[in-house]
């Protein structure tokens, strides 16, 4: 019972986290100022095992015509091949950026399913138990 609870707390939860990120990046594409940035190169982030995920750093012109950088929040299993990309920042705090990143909307599709797959056997779990 315990563990079915637990698997349906956590589905939930991964499912509003994901969404919540959909929304936090429509919010900053619709009320930030979008430039073209350049990608200046990439941090390496090493995981389990040895994976590695790549986080895009770019440079782009701010609020008052100078020069900002910016490391992506998401990883990618790839480096970005790319020399331009968009991003969108907070006029009144340049630091918020959002950087367009390859194949949002199938982060979200996967992220949701996969909350709403471990939601599922979590109500199996406590049926069945």
């Amino acid at each position: 019972m315990f563990g079915g609870l637990f698997c349906i707390a956590f589905g939930l939860a991964m499912v509003a986290l994901v969404i919540f990120g959909d929304r936090t990046v429509k919010n900053a594409k619709h009320t930030g100022v979008r430039v073209s940035a350049q990608v200046i190169g990439e941090e390496v982030e090493v995981g389990a095992e040895g994976s590695r995920f790549y986080h895009t750093k770019v440079r782009f012109p701010g609020p008052d015509g100078q020069w900002l950088e910016h490391v992506s929040m998401q990883g990618h299993s790839k480096p970005v091949q790319r020399e331009l990309v968009d991003v969108w920042y907070d006029p009144a705090d340049p630091t918020q950026v959002t950087v367009d990143e390859p194949g949002g909307r199938s982060r979200l599709v996967v992220g949701v399913g996969i909350g709403a797959l471990v939601a599922a056997l979590g109500v199996f779990f406590i049926v069945t138990g």
